[in-house]
């Protein structure tokens, strides 16, 4: 049976990413926190080796969120905070004509804009690519579900 739980925490500090995924794998799946070593591919996509768990983890201001996936073979997530800023720049480099197109015809450019960059970079996880790739993905063309917790953008590819 296929699962994906998510993990949401506000920080007072900074939380490490290796240690919230520690967490969250003894708490809810009964793994020995000591034992547990977070591998990394050539990409730096982390994972554990010689399980059947995926994982990825996410920051954005004094939050982070975490998926993990049972019986799936790679899992992303992305999470950001949505600030109005120009991004006439970004959006000029990283994106698509078809997602300048859609951004372009929204009444809410600014949350369009972290809606396709959120997805690109859940996208970019699930599938351990660097960031390089980012410019190259038509996001409008793959199935990402986007939600929005604490004025935060979250993009989940499974």
């Amino acid at each position: 049976m296929k699962t994906c739980k998510i993990f949401f925490a506000k920080l007072n500090k900074k939380l490490n990413s290796q240690d919230f995924i520690k967490y969250i794998l003894y708490k809810y799946y009964d793994y020995n926190f000591e034992k547990i070593d977070i591998q990394r591919t050539k990409n730096g996509k982390p994972y554990i080796k010689d399980t059947k768990l995926s994982f990825s983890v996410s920051h954005s201001a004094d939050a982070i969120i975490a998926i993990v996936g049972l019986g799936y073979d790679s899992v992303g997530i992305d999470m950001e905070v949505i600030q109005n800023k120009d991004r006439g720049k970004i959006i000029k480099r990283f994106f698509q004509k078809e997602e300048i197109e859609f951004i372009n015809s929204s009444d809410d450019k600014n949350l369009e804009f972290y809606n396709i960059w959120t997805k690109k970079e859940a996208y970019i996880k699930k599938n351990a690519l660097n960031m390089t790739y980012i410019s190259k993905i038509n996001i409008l063309k793959e199935k990402i579900d986007t939600f929005i917790i604490d004025n935060m953008v979250v993009s989940v590819c499974i």
